[in-house]
């Protein structure tokens, strides 16, 4: 087991692993080389946290509309840019 997924509880083999966890443990797996840094695998289960009670399809709501809010972040900030020069 990785230093990142040291801290997650072990589940009894009968227990379901919430999706976010089964990602985070499939990722940073050292077995198959995929590990990752353990600052990525710590933001996983942060999110993992902030998003607790949301369905998916509202997590994905969120993800959506928060893309939404940097693209047009982003253009404002384009748009002063090219103001500027």
């Amino acid at each position: 087991m990785s230093s990142a997924t040291s801290g997650v509880s072990k589940r009894a083999s009968s227990e379901p692993i919430p999706p976010a966890k089964r990602e985070l443990n499939a990722l940073a797996n050292p077995a198959d080389g995929r590990s990752m840094p353990e600052t990525i695998a710590a933001l996983f289960l942060g999110n993992h946290e902030a998003l607790t009670g949301f369905t998916d399809a509202e997590a994905e709501q969120l993800v959506d509309l928060l893309e939404r809010l940097i693209e047009n972040l982003d253009q404002i900030a384009s748009a002063q840019s090219s103001a500027q020069l």
